[in-house]
């Protein structure tokens, strides 16, 4: 089958680990959204970022152009439950729970983060993962593959995501990491925007770079699950195929105190 204008495509990227430098911070009190669960895999997903400097965050240009910001919270709690749903959910609704995860939009209660953005290992108690708008056209998101062959994990284990911590941020690499915000709306917009398409396709995008970072390729067909190098922009996906499940569940905890 070909696609065409309605598809969407995703990317990711392989790198050489190295070591962590610079401080660390603590988070004192519960921020607003905090959503994140002990002894699971948190993620703090940044609705705020500014890559372009103007003052405004990233998030909050891409919803004032299509006329959302008054609707800015509950759109967050919306994204943030249909991400989680990703993981935990079959599209029939079916409970599989594939893996421990939970994410927050505020930074978790008294977790610690390296002040550098390097790619620690075992060091950070959760991981980032940002929204940013890039301007053109392409990809719609990008995370780096957490790959064993490439990073080995610690000695005497051979599980994806033990080695590194997943942080996708601008300032980790010299290419933007994470989802394209303002790519994921024109495309969108694209086949007729509405705010549930919308948060649909950003759970999808974001849930495939994520789990990029979590130790899944690619598929080599599209068939529509979540890992296809290409997805309906009208019909994201929402499942992983059988064995990127296995993956998932299998997947040990790679930071402190989750």
């Amino acid at each position: 089958m070909r696609f065409t204008f309605l598809v969407m495509l995703f990317a990711a990227m392989f790198l050489t680990l190295t070591g962590c430098s610079g401080g660390s911070s603590t988070t004192p009190n519960p921020p607003v959204g905090d959503e994140t669960i002990a002894g699971t895999d948190r993620y703090y997903v940044r609705f705020n970022f500014d890559l372009d400097g103007n003052s405004t965050a990233d998030f909050e240009d891409e919803l004032a152009k299509r006329g959302l910001s008054a609707n800015k919270d509950q759109i967050i709690q919306d994204m943030l439950k249909t991400l989680r749903m990703r993981y935990e959910y079959t599209s029939s609704g079916t409970v599989i729970g594939v893996m421990k995860i939970s994410f927050s939009s505020g930074t978790p209660y008294g977790s610690t983060v390296s002040g550098s953005w390097g790619f620690c290992a075992n060091s950070n108690q959760y991981n980032v993962y940002v929204l940013v708008n890039v301007g053109g056209s392409g990809s719609v998101g990008m995370n780096y593959m957490d790959d064993p062959t490439i990073n080995p994990p610690p000695s005497g284990h051979n599980e994806y995501n033990e080695r590194i911590e997943n942080i996708a941020h601008p300032n980790a690499t010299s290419i933007p990491l994470g989802s394209y915000i303002d790519r994921i709306g024109n495309a969108v917009a694209g086949v007729g925007f509405t705010t549930d398409l919308f948060v649909r396709v950003f759970a999808s995008v974001t849930a495939h770079e994520m789990g990029h970072g979590l130790g899944l390729s690619h598929n080599s067909v599209s068939n529509n699950f979540i890992m296809d190098p290409a997805t309906l922009i009208n019909n994201p996906a929402t499942d992983f195929t059988a064995a990127n499940k296995n993956i998932l569940q299998n997947n040990s905890l790679p930071g402190r105190n989750r």
